[in-house]
């Protein structure tokens, strides 16, 4: 999974788990903040998030902890089941699963196409 895809995969996570609204995200491999333009209603079955700083968009529909979201760049489905604090899904432009955790404002995400994890942490 490319980064801005991943990032903002990890924001849309964090953001289902979450009480609380937020609009950026620290991303601790890249050592910077990213902003994120988000539009999550309160039922959180219609998604669309947007880095305009990379301008990466992520957008999508579900509700039960399943989603399916599109990147906007790539144009390929990415799937999410996500439960209490754990997730999974499948990224369909690198053919690769992915999977992680949330723990409190931070995720841990294991992308299978670089083999590597990746934290993030909500910036309030």
């Amino acid at each position: 999974m490319k980064d801005p895809t991943r990032r903002l995969l990890a924001y849309i996570v964090l953001r289902l788990a979450s009480a609380q609204p937020f609009f950026a995200l620290q991303d601790h491999a890249a050592a910077r903040v990213f902003h994120i333009d988000a539009d999550i209603p309160p039922t959180k079955t219609r998604i669309a998030v947007l880095d305009r700083g990379l301008g990466c968009l992520l957008k999508g529909v579900g509700g039960g902890g399943f989603y399916t979201l599109t990147n906007g760049e790539a144009g390929k489905p990415i799937s999410l089941k996500l439960k209490e604090s754990q997730f999974e899904g499948f990224d369909y432009s690198s053919g690769k699963p992915y999977n992680g955790t949330v723990a409190g404002n931070s995720i841990t995400i294991h992308d299978a196409e670089t083999a590597k994890e990746f934290r993030y942490t909500a910036s309030f």
